[in-house]
Order: C-alpha cells, then structure tokens, then sequence
C-alpha cells in the first residue's frame, strides 16, 4: 500500500476485487495509509459490498469514496418479480433481501433453466441455451449478447440497467438514505 500511495503522478483511482472481508480491512488499511477510499483517489470494488449494512458496520466513514455497483435495482425498477420475491423472503427471513439475494436469484434460475433446455450438462449444450435466454426476473430482463461488432460485447448483458450508489457519503441502505456531505 506505502508503494502504491508513493506512485509519482499519485493515483486517481484503484480497481479492487476482494470479498466483504478482506475487503474491510484493505479500506481501513489504505484509507488509514491516507491512500484509498479518500476524495482525492477513489476505490472500486466489484459485488455491491457498499450496499450491506456489515460493509458500513466494518469500515464507517473509511468507507466513503468506495464505488460499487449494486447487484439489485433500486425501486423505481422494481418489477412484478422483483416485487414478489422480496415479498416472499421477507415472509420467510424476516427481513428485507440483500442486492446480492437478487443477483443470485437470477444466476441460479437462469443457469438452471439453461441446463433443463438444453437436457444436458454439455458446456457447449448450455452455452447455446444461455444465448437463446430472454428472461424476466428480479433484476430485469437477462439476455446474452451473440455479437462480436465489439469483443467485450459477447456473451455481456448489454441491457441491463446498474445502480450506481454515490460514493461520497455512508450510504444507509436499510433506510434508503445516505449519510454525508456532497462533493465539491
């Protein structure tokens, strides 16, 4: 981290990939460093980890400046499924589904239905499933995209919608809030 906060032009931004935690102490070590998550160079980490209420627990205001996305929708996209199964894992958990329950709703019931269509576990059998998806779920419509007009295209879910929380404040997911100043 000391290299990395050292660097000559010193970084804007840092890409990271860790799970919740490892997560919590790589931002509280670097933010505590004076490197990252800070307004000056900003922190990225993939899964949404920003939007649990343990992210915030762990880490508190070192937090701040951490950009993710988030698995689920906010509710303004919110469709009859998305609607109906957080009905039914609050019925069951009693509390409110995380972004990520969501994410791993869609993943299964896709890959599983994948499988059953294509009658098989053959890769190339399934592959050819999952390209031919158009689904509704919980986070909207899932299709895989065929085209090759750019690489990165094939095979990405081109049309699904992100919510990008800000980043510059304690985000209060429970309550749909933030807590914190804007920047500027």
């Amino acid at each position: 981290m000391e290299r990395l906060k050292t660097h000559n032009p010193p970084y804007d931004f840092f890409a990271t990939a860790f799970s919740e935690a490892g997560l919590y102490a790589l931002v509280n070590q670097s933010h505590t460093l004076g490197f990252a998550p800070t307004a000056k160079t900003g922190m990225y980490n993939s899964g949404g980890p920003a939007t649990t209420p343990t992210f915030w627990q762990n880490v508190g205001e070192n937090g701040k400046y951490l950009i993710t996305e988030v698995p689920g929708l906010p509710k303004s996209g919110w469709n009859y499924k998305t609607r109906a199964f957080v009905a039914a894992f609050k019925a069951r958990f009693k509390s409110p589904p995380t972004p990520q329950a969501m994410e791993s709703y869609v993943a299964e019931y896709v890959l599983v239905d994948a499988i059953r269509r294509a009658g098989n576990t053959n890769p190339r059998a399934i592959i050819h499933a999952l390209e031919q998806t158009k689904w509704l779920g919980t986070r909207g419509t899932t299709t895989f995209a065929t085209d090759r007009d750019l690489d990165w295209h094939y095979h990405q879910f081109l049309d699904r919608e992100v919510d990008v929380p800000p980043a510059d404040a304690v985000i209060d997911r429970a309550h749909g809030a933030r807590r914190g100043a804007p920047l500027g």
